[in-house]
């Protein structure tokens, strides 16, 4: 989805159904219009990272805009998919129950088919 009024017209039906839902969307570095430094790796480590403070920042320390405390899911869109996966290996948050994988991989090659 390259819009946020796309990604709503799809995620909207769903917060609607089931009430208390939370549903966090955000543009990592580099993605619509966004700024960072120009030394620094566009990488999955990185994207996560941000993901992880993004967490914590908007959590019950800090604006409460996004209680990651709760029971929460990683919906990844294309190479969010690898993000939402770096960060579920790399960062130990006992609230996070699955990661949906949607359009993870454009184009899987033959070392990645013989890894999955």
């Amino acid at each position: 989805f390259d819009t946020l009024e796309r990604t709503k017209i799809v995620l909207s039906p769903l917060a609607a159904r089931y009430p208390g839902l939370q549903v966090l969307v955000w543009n990592y570095p580099g993605q619509a219009f966004t700024e960072w430094r120009e030394e620094q790796l566009l990488n999955n480590d990185y994207m996560a990272s941000c993901l992880h403070e993004l967490l914590n920042s908007l959590g019950p320390q800090g604006t409460r805009q996004f209680d990651a405390d709760k029971p929460f899911h990683l919906l990844g869109f294309g190479n969010g998919a690898n993000v939402a996966t770096f960060y579920a290996c790399h960062y130990s948050n006992p609230a996070l129950r699955s990661i949906l994988s949607l359009n993870g991989f454009a184009f899987i090659d033959p070392h990645l088919a013989g890894a999955l």
